[in-house]
């Protein structure tokens, strides 16, 4: 009997295609990791005749092979005899239809996969019909990523009939599909009875108010799933509001993701109360990290800090005092502060930056100064309190100050003393 290193060879022959020396090295260990290969429908085709009697490979990852349906269904009949590999990712590789339906049939008959990733092939509503009847006669798929295919509506009911039947799946991806409306209920009417299911995925769908008012509904009756993600889902104030009615009496969820939705403050803050409110509620992680919040929200989740190992991600403070932004000051009103708080006068000021006596003050003497002075807390830019001063301010009997589009600040010391008050209150 041949070994599958001849075996694949020979099946290179028939089918025409060079042989790989990745996939002879590969056939004799556990995982054998081609993804990004190029193999095509006929490179396959001799990779599946190796595999049939192969009892090595467990982990097959054939993602983004460019197989088409005929490259599916080469796979699918190896997966039918095959009962060794327990993970496979056929992701990206252009399945479409005929691949889904020769997989559903697959999915029928093997009780061996543990973990299939599908995501990205193309699959739509009448293909969600028989990869769903394949799961339904399935006892022992755990995990099954469909992420990033174009399941709708119909697919949705698919979907959920499933659920509703299926006593193994653990872990399930739908992730950037197109499930709403009438689709996002059925998908959670499942999801109710359902007695396995543990990670639900449904982010960048198209949920909406409709879909979380029916998962709210599933999330009081459901006792086992602890990951729910369904961020991006188009889910409003109102939307988080009956979500919040569904935490009030979960006790078996322990993240619930929710960013990048529309609802705002008032929508997270229903979430949080819900949480006050549920004493027997397990959730660890709570994801609204796209909101903006405020002070009532923080004092509310101030009350929630006896609650071990909850993590809230919110977004940012908008009116919090340390947030705040300082009342404006009109720049030479600032100096004006500084100069009574310190007894100074205008000229004193400016005499202390003059080191060469020259009267003349580098703006980057007068940028530091300011900088490391209280005027610093008090205006809203050094270049605006610099070419606030730079408005000819004159001191009595002719004295001046002036700022001018150059590297410099001329001073001109008055003939006498200058009034501080009449030159700060002209």
């Amino acid at each position: 009997m041949l070994g599958s290193g001849s075996t694949y060879k020979y099946a290179c022959k028939i089918t025409g295609v060079v042989p790989a020396s990745k996939v002879i090295k590969g056939l004799s260990g556990s995982t054998l990791r081609l993804e990004h290969r190029g193999l095509g429908p006929r490179g396959v085709k001799a990779l599946a005749i190796s595999l049939l009697s192969n009892t090595h490979v467990t982990f097959l990852n054939l993602e983004d092979n460019w197989l088409t349906a005929e490259g599916g269904r080469h796979i699918a009949d190896l997966l039918s005899e095959n009962y060794f590999i327990k993970h496979v990712n056929l992701s990206n590789n252009h399945l479409e239809s005929g691949g889904a339906e020769a997989l559903g049939r697959m999915l029928s008959n093997n009780s061996a996969l543990e973990k299939v990733q599908l995501s990205g092939n193309h699959f739509k509503d009448e293909d969600a019909m028989n990869l769903s009847q394949g799961l339904m006669n399935n006892n022992q798929l755990k995990e099954l990523d469909l992420s990033h295919n174009e399941f709708c509506e119909k697919g949705g009911k698919y979907f959920g009939h499933m659920l509703a039947t299926n006593e193994v799946l653990e872990i399930f991806d739908l992730s950037w599909n197109h499930l709403r409306m009438t689709g996002a209920v059925a998908l959670c009417a499942g999801l109710r009875g359902n007695t396995t299911l543990t990670h639900l995925h449904l982010a960048w769908n198209g949920y909406a108010t409709e879909g979380a008012v029916a998962m709210a509904e599933a999330l009081k009756l459901n006792s086992t799933l602890v990951y729910l993600d369904l961020r991006k889902n188009r889910i409003g104030n109102h939307g988080a509001e009956v979500i919040a009615n569904g935490l009030e009496v979960n006790e078996t969820l322990k993240t619930l993701k929710l960013s990048h939705n529309l609802f705002d403050v008032d929508g997270a803050k229903a979430l949080l109360t819900s949480l006050k409110k549920n004493q027997m509620s397990k959730l660890q992680e709570l994801d609204v990290s796209t909101v903006t919040v405020n002070d009532a929200f923080l004092r509310l989740l101030e009350t929630l800090q006896d609650r071990s190992g909850l993590v809230v991600e919110h977004g940012r403070v908008t009116d919090s005092p340390l947030l705040r932004p300082r009342p404006y000051v009109e720049p030479m009103r600032a100096i004006e502060i500084y100069l009574e708080k310190n007894k100074l006068r205008l000229w004193e000021f400016f005499h202390s930056m003059d080191k060469d006596g020259s009267k003349r003050i580098p703006i980057a003497v007068f940028r530091n100064m300011i900088q490391e002075s209280e005027v610093r807390a008090q205006t809203p830019t050094v270049k605006e309190s610099l070419y606030s001063t730079a408005r000819k301010k004159r001191t009595a009997k002719g004295g001046r100050c002036s700022a001018h589009h150059s590297d410099y600040i001329s001073c001109t010391k008055p003939p006498r003393p200058p009034c501080s008050a009449r030159f700060l209150n002209p």
